[in-house]
């Protein structure tokens, strides 16, 4: 159970959720899924950073580069960073070292249904600055 930051949203993933499961639950408008058993490919995902090792609940059979995820299939119990974008790694620069200040976050785990990508929050999140469990 932790944080996703997404392409379209951070959000709490749940205890043995999915990350496709939780993509769906908080209304993920870009999110591509089909056979939701890890041979398709369709639900793809770039990572771009994570506090914690991914499991599958089955094992991929889509042929996946080293940073690649299906997320029909991956959990976590950390904090990830993914991505849609496959070909252009531009959202690496979230994770610079000069990046914005976040606004002070008041949301709570329950409050899932953010609009907010979190690209700085997701920064200071991974350069271990920022607890999100904290009151």
């Amino acid at each position: 159970m932790g944080w996703v930051f997404t392409d379209e949203m951070r959000f709490y993933l749940h205890d043995n959720e999915t990350l496709l499961d939780g993509m769906i639950r908080t209304h993920h408008q870009d999110v591509r899924f089909e056979c939701r058993q890890g041979y398709c490919g369709s639900c793809r995902m770039r990572v771009v950073a994570k506090t914690d090792d991914l499991q599958y609940t089955k094992a991929p059979i889509a042929m996946l580069e080293a940073d690649e995820i299906l997320v029909c299939c991956c959990k976590t119990a950390g904090s990830l960073s993914v991505t849609y974008q496959l070909d252009n790694l531009a959202q690496l620069s979230l994770f610079a070292d000069n990046a914005a200040t976040p606004a002070k976050n008041t949301d709570s785990p329950a409050q899932t249904n953010s609009n907010l990508n979190g690209s700085a929050l997701a920064h200071d999140l991974f350069a271990g600055r920022v607890d999100l469990n904290k009151d």
